[in-house]
């Protein structure tokens, strides 16, 4: 089991960037310093997942951002720092009200990475054909859910 290099008890930043094995929280600060470390840079909605990606992260110089579930202007920031100093940026969610806030975030068009209506429909019509996007999204209390349209 890694490590989990993303734990901070004293940091107030929302988000934690994860380079080369160390962690540093995303402030106002450092946003423009951050961006021109690594080649690519995933930001990441769940946590656990960067500690799990490190690793590899580290082999290939990308930079891992957790968002601890919720995207903020300095992401934002970042995002937009990191492309214009060359590197290539992409976000990683799962299927929820959350992910799709965080994925449909950005300021400027940004690959995501994870699961979408699109996967949905190709699960169903390769072996899955019950599989209903309520099975999909996670639950929360009170309730938020990704408007449906018809698969």
């Amino acid at each position: 089991m890694p490590k989990n290099l993303l734990k901070h008890d004293n940091i107030c930043s929302k988000l934690q960037w994860l380079y080369e094995g160390k962690s540093y929280p995303v402030e106002i600060d450092n946003v423009e310093e951050l961006a021109t470390k690594g080649i690519a840079i995933i930001i990441i909605e769940k946590e656990g997942i960067a500690d799990l990606l490190a690793p590899f992260a580290e082999r290939y110089r990308v930079a891992l951002v957790h968002t601890r579930g919720r995207f903020t202007e300095y992401g934002k920031d970042l995002i937009e720092a990191a492309k214009k100093a060359g590197s290539v940026v992409g976000i990683l969610v799962d299927y929820d009200a959350y992910g799709e806030e965080i994925a449909n975030g950005s300021r400027t068009n940004t690959p995501k990475i994870g699961i979408t209506r699109d996967t949905i429909k190709w699960l169903q019509q390769n072996g899955y054909p019950d599989l209903i996007e309520a099975e999909i999204e996670e639950e929360y209390s009170p309730a938020i859910y990704i408007p449906r349209t018809s698969i």
